[in-house]
């Protein structure tokens, strides 16, 4: 029996994917048809697994997109913030129905990146696996390959994530990003590969101040991250 300290397993939900680690060791990785076949392979596979384990579910830049938040004038307090943010999640995302928002560390004055995923997603999740798994955390798999990137010496000014449906771009400089945006659907690396290339090309990034990173669920990979969730199967290039 897994104790209730064990390490929590790293589930990824996705449109076109599902995939589960424990560390490094994958233990689920292949494509789906759709988020509800995603949640069903998900559900038989962690019912296979002994004793009651805790997961951090991470959701694909097609179910949790960012978007820049601009100053708001006038607007005051958290409350009436993350009001206008919510208002504002279906324009600037494209997700539809009610959504569910977080936003990142006020700046006095300053835009924001907000992060906006559908309540529909969010009720299927704990229907799925939270009723008899403890969920620790939900959140896009983007911001931990952000995360990372950004622990790099130097860090970089454009980071670009593609997962099994979108491609997520963040430019600008540590914690004052001005451009925070989703392409979905993504569905190959070209089109993912172009797409980062025309977002740095029109915010005039230098070459050598971006880093990529590619969701890969089986094949050789030029380089893996074990200090990312799913860093078995997260490529990074420069």
């Amino acid at each position: 029996m897994l104790l209730a300290g064990s390490r929590a397993l790293d589930v990824y939900f996705g449109t076109r994917a599902a995939a589960i680690c424990d560390g490094m060791e994958v233990l689920l990785a292949e494509p789906t048809n759709g988020f509800e076949a995603g949640v069903a392979a998900v559900q038989k596979r962690l019912a296979s697994q002994l004793g009651k384990r805790r997961i951090r579910a991470w959701l694909s830049g097609g179910l949790c997109r960012p978007f820049i938040l601009p100053a708001l004038p006038g607007v005051n307090g958290a409350h009436e913030t993350l009001r206008v943010a919510t208002m504002l999640a279906n324009e600037r995302t494209g997700l539809a129905g009610a959504c569910r928002v977080w936003l990142d560390a006020p700046r006095r004055g300053e835009a924001r990146v907000a992060i906006a995923v559908a309540v529909q997603t969010l009720d299927r999740l704990q229907e799925g696996v939270g009723n008899r798994f403890r969920v620790d955390s939900i959140g896009p798999w983007w911001v931990d390959v952000l995360r990372v990137a950004l622990l790099q010496k130097a860090a970089p000014v454009a980071v670009g994530v593609q997962d099994c449906d979108s491609l997520t771009v963040l430019i600008g400089p540590v914690g004052g990003f001005e451009v925070a945006l989703t392409v979905s659907p993504v569905v190959d690396d070209a089109s993912a590969d172009s797409a980062f290339t025309r977002a740095l090309m029109s915010a005039d990034v230098a070459p050598g101040h971006q880093t990529f990173g590619r969701l890969v669920l089986g094949g050789a990979m030029a380089v893996r991250s074990p200090g990312s969730a799913l860093g078995s199967l997260l490529e990074v290039s420069p």
